[in-house]
């Protein structure tokens, strides 16, 4: 994606282009775009994914107050959909035996 970047850098600099400079631009501003968006969703992706387990970090510790580092290093390591399932067990979970169950039987 860097070289894209650089080749566009290049054609967009010169003052005048030929008409095969010009087609290669053409081609390639959308193909840069599209890395671009591509690259943009996979940040966004990576946003969610921590804004969740951050989430989750803080619920289980407003609800007992310590959360050991071992679970904390569990509940990074779950996907999205793992996550997403943690929240909404939550609430069910009374002691922190039953927060590492619930890892031990849902971590992958």
């Amino acid at each position: 994606m860097e070289s894209l970047a650089n080749l566009r850098v290049i054609l967009e600099s010169r003052p005048s282009r030929t008409v095969d400079e010009q087609a290669l631009f053409m081609q390639l501003s959308p193909l840069y775009l599209e890395k671009i968006a591509a690259a943009e969703r996979v940040g966004e992706q990576r946003g969610e994914l921590r804004g969740e387990q951050r989430t989750v970090i803080l619920l289980l510790m407003q609800k007992f107050d310590v959360l050991p580092n071992d679970l904390v290093t569990q509940i990074e390591s779950l996907n999205q959909e793992q996550l997403q399932s943690l929240i909404a067990a939550v609430l069910s979970l009374s002691l922190i035996a039953d927060l590492s169950d619930w890892l031990d039987a849902h971590s992958s």
